[in-house]
């Protein structure tokens, strides 16, 4: 559903059987919600490249971090410029040992996207997506489908809906771009929940997932004859 929102596919363009089934499973549409509001809404169809040029972003102070890790010792390994492939095969060593949080600093210094990522390259290749509405830029998640958020025991502390790309940029600005607020008022910030399209995810090199530490590599390619194995990282970080 992510990726047929992010071509732009509407819930509309179903057959009836299909909206009827798909109904109670998708967010509503940001489109929907404001048009519910008695607040007046931005014309965008009037919205330009260069109606957020010259706003500023909203810049919020990051929230306190109240998560601790369980043991006190992190292991760093600087993985940019000449000592890159050790300190990644260190790094992947002190993962295996799965006894203290690994920091692979620096592994993205030379990726493409970090020259190439904007709001404007976002805009161009996507076209919808799931945004995550929140009071504050404190963003909770939640499961909607939950029962209890449904019978309305508990609230939700953010709401998902789908938004077109543009809005979700206008809404990043100070003011909105002269959107109204969706659910929470003026502090609201919205946090978008999408897959990079293949366009943009091909700027990013993820060669330095091997599969766990260099050992476990070295055992690879002597099993295969020389060709490293190359597998998923298993998630211990």
């Amino acid at each position: 559903l992510e990726e047929a929102a992010q071509d732009g596919v509407r819930l509309q363009d179903f057959s009836a059987d299909a909206q009827q089934a798909l109904g109670p499973l998708l967010p509503p549409d940001a489109e929907h919600l404001g048009a519910a509001s008695d607040a007046p809404l931005h014309d965008i169809s009037a919205h330009s490249k260069t109606d957020s040029e010259g706003t500023a972003l909203c810049s919020d102070r990051l929230p306190t971090l109240w998560v601790q890790p369980k043991r006190d010792g992190v292991v760093e390994e600087a993985c940019s410029g000449s000592a890159r492939d050790g300190a990644i095969a260190a790094a992947w060593d002190a993962v295996g040992k799965r006894d203290s949080p690994v920091i692979f600093r620096g592994v993205g210094q030379h990726w493409h996207a970090l020259q190439t990522w904007d709001l404007h390259r976002l805009e161009c290749s996507l076209r919808r997506g799931m945004v995550r509405v929140a009071p504050s830029p404190s963003v909770t998640f939640c499961r909607e489908s939950h029962p209890d958020v449904r019978s309305g025991r508990v609230s939700p502390p953010s709401r998902v809906m789908v938004m077109s790309a543009r809005e979700f940029v206008d809404r990043l600005h100070v003011g909105r771009c002269g959107r109204q607020p969706l659910l929470y008022g003026q502090t609201e910030r919205c946090y978008l929940q999408a897959l990079a399209p293949y366009d943009m995810m091909r700027e990013i090199d993820f060669t330095f997932i091997k599969g766990g530490t260099a050992s476990d590599n070295a055992r690879d390619q002597e099993g295969s004859g020389g060709d490293t194995n190359v597998q998923a990282a298993k998630g211990e970080e």
